[in-house]
Formats: C-alpha cells, structure tokens, sequence
C-alpha cells in the first residue's frame, strides 16, 4: 500500500527540537551537565581544627562572583574581620577565584591572617 507523501516525508525526517529554546536545549544537553550540577564543598576556619566545617553548594546561578561566596561564608563562620580569604588546605595556595574551587575539595577561610597548618576537619 502506497503511503501518502506526507506522511513518507515526515518518516525520514529527523527529529528537530525547534519549539524549544536555545537556554534549555544547552540545560538538557551532557554536554553541558558540570554546569548545571552543583559543587559541593566543604569550609573551614583558619586555625581552628575542631570547627566541624560548613559544607556548601556552589551552582553558577547561586554565587555570580567571588564576593559573594565570602559575604555568605562571613554569615556562616564567627571570623574577626569576616571571611576575605580562601586557602587550599594541604598547600595553602590562595584561591582567588570561585572557579578554582573544585567540587568535593575542602578549603580554608581567613580574615588577614595567614594560614595556618594544621589538620582541618579531623575532630567530627
């Protein structure tokens, strides 16, 4: 039986989202799947090894810049002059922007002073 053009024409068509918008093709696409899940990372005090630590969720939506991250880290953690910097806590490196955090890493808050080494997060 001989199908109608049509239909034969929309059998061999692919599938094109085109009612969709271009944000939530990127939103649904793998490759964009680090962007839409958060980091989770975890925050202690410079100092203080049995400050249990605040664990954070860091989307790109939540915290659009730096400053951001440490007001809401001052909030959270009593420091004399609030948070104003980040260290890595093996290293020490200071961490300078919010990309640079790596999800499941933990890292070290500050006022002025500098770090101090020691084994953060081992009294739980």
């Amino acid at each position: 039986m001989l199908e109608p053009p049509l239909v034969q024409s929309m059998a061999r068509r692919p599938f094109v989202k085109t009612n969709i918008s271009q944000e939530l093709q990127d939103l649904t696409d793998d490759r964009y799947r680090d962007l839409r899940r958060p980091r989770i990372v975890m925050f202690y005090k410079n100092g203080d090894r049995y400050f249990k630590g605040k664990s954070l969720h860091i989307t790109p939506h939540r915290y659009l810049h730096y400053e951001e991250l440490l007001s809401d880290l001052s909030k959270s953690m009593s420091l004399p002059y609030g948070v104003r910097r980040i260290y890595t806590p093996i290293g020490g490196t200071l961490i300078e922007d919010i990309e640079e955090l790596k999800d499941g890493e933990s890292y070290v808050c500050a006022s002025f002073e500098k770090f101090q080494r020691i084994k953060y997060g081992m009294h739980k």
